[in-house]
């Protein structure tokens, strides 16, 4: 590790030196024509995804294409990686591949196998794309999940697909328990990630409140004060009075509590989501600047390449969705 985690922090400050600025995603914020944006973007570390899928033809595969690069290169990562810095990475993977799950158990969820969101698809298995072509082509969410080649989520999907509910309710099932494995995953790795572990379990226990569901089989068990506390959390009807309490004693108070000053209790949970990725973003930022040495630093990167590749999706997304700029401005988390 001592010869490679170097080697792997300038590999990643040599492409954060070519990301997008600040004053370039002012400018392309000013721009009306998305044609407009691709050219401006193949200058910086996004240009051979705007050549090669470019949003002003087709928007859903420029999508995957950011989605695929970012995989791509968190492949790449894993192979030069020590096994310290290897377990990072494998959570980083797992998390990926909980994005595709998401997608194909909610097409089993709703009842329309939609075959575009191969377009969203990135393999990040042993198999190939071609693996979860055949998930989406089996005839039930079960025998899917019998075909999941993680080991981990294998056994998390089964336990969610075992309860039963309404619709909305077995897609919180499903895509908490796959979330819960890979943070419960990383958790092991380094006690680095108990603010990670609070603070889904914050999230899971606030939209517990919004569907009526008891949340206790749906945390990160027995990590985190939100874990320790479900008992008197879980009796508390509204997300307000969740975040109000969990004010002061989780991680990143002066943030969350922006989402109390939202008067619309509708609005919470959208609120309270997008406070958190801010809180992350500015923690990872610090963590990729100062602990260089630490193998933490190579998580922080792609934490934030992903948050920064969200912002770039939003803003191609709202200008193709003829939005005004200061309604883009204010859905970005990375580029504040």
């Amino acid at each position: 590790m001592t010869f490679i985690l170097p080697y792997l922090v300038a590999k990643a400050k040599a492409d954060w030196s070519k990301s997008p600025s600040k004053s370039q995603i002012n400018t392309i914020l000013g721009m009306e024509s998305v044609v407009e944006i691709e050219n401006l973007m193949t200058t910086t570390n996004y240009g051979e995804v705007f050549n090669t899928y470019r949003p002003s033809v087709d928007v859903i595969r420029f999508e995957g294409g950011l989605r695929k690069q970012y995989a791509e290169r968190l492949l790449t990562f894993k192979k030069s990686a020590s096994p310290v810095v290897k377990s990072m990475i494998d959570g980083l993977v797992m998390l990926e591949e909980v994005e595709n799950l998401k997608l194909i158990f909610r097409s089993f969820v709703n009842g329309d196998m939609d075959e575009e969101i191969i377009n969203y698809i990135i393999p990040v298995n042993k198999y190939g794309i071609s693996h979860y072509k055949r998930m989406m082509q089996v005839s039930s969410a079960e025998l899917a999940a019998d075909l999941i080649t993680f080991k981990d989520l294998k056994v998390a999907a089964k336990k969610a697909l075992s309860f039963s509910g309404t619709e909305e309710e077995m897609l919180f099932h499903i895509t908490s328990s796959l979330e819960h494995e890979a943070y419960g995953y990383l958790y092991k790795q380094s006690p680095w990630f108990k603010s990670y572990v609070n603070m889904q379990n914050l999230m899971t226990v606030a939209r517990a409140s919004i569907l009526e569901i008891d949340p206790t089989n749906w945390i990160i068990q027995n990590k985190g004060i939100i874990a320790k506390n479900i008992e008197t959390l879980k009796r508390y009807s509204s997300p307000r009075e969740i975040v109000t309490w969990a004010l002061h004693r989780v991680p990143f108070s002066k943030y969350i509590e922006k989402a109390l000053e939202t008067p619309n209790d509708d609005e919470i949970i959208g609120m309270l989501e997008k406070q958190i990725e801010i809180a992350f973003v500015d923690r990872n930022r610090k963590t990729f600047s100062v602990f260089t040495s630490n193998p933490i630093s190579i998580f922080s990167y792609f934490e934030l390449k992903k948050a920064e590749m969200k912002d770039i999706s939003r803003i191609v997304l709202g200008k193709i969705s003829g939005l005004d700029q200061d309604i883009i401005r204010n859905a970005l988390t990375y580029y504040i």
